[in-house]
């Protein structure tokens, strides 16, 4: 029997980082088959596992995996497929100090940007 091509993986936003979320679209280059997947890091399989049927959505902060596998009739299961990623917090907003001000300012004025997210740059 003939081996059903592997589920292949692209992402929106296309590349990482990924922040605050991501979608994970699959697809297989045989025609008709169709995919199963988990996100627990279980085995996939045809039976037990959750039938894609569109883009899936990671909208919390995490470390996550997608195993895939495309099945189709008459045809062997095509080999596992994974995709692993991680979904970043979203960064706090910059906080300026001072603060801005409807009032003109005469002469120079210093403004320091800061922000609440460990690590964030400016």
């Amino acid at each position: 029997w003939a081996l059903v091509a592997a589920p292949q993986f692209s992402t929106s936003p296309s590349s990482p980082p990924y922040s605050p979320s991501v979608l994970v679209r699959m697809k297989t280059a045989t025609d008709g088959a169709h995919m199963h997947y988990t996100t627990d890091g279980s085995e996939p399989d045809d039976d037990s596992s959750d039938e894609y049927e569109g883009a899936l959505l990671f909208d919390e902060a995490g470390d996550y995996t997608v195993r895939a596998i495309a099945v189709h009739d008459g045809m062997t299961t095509s080999d596992v497929a994974d995709f692993s990623f991680t979904v970043l917090p979203q960064a706090a907003a910059p906080e300026a100090q001072p603060e801005s001000s409807s009032k003109p300012h005469n002469g120079e004025v210093t403004v320091t940007l800061s922000s609440a997210t460990p690590g964030a740059a400016l």
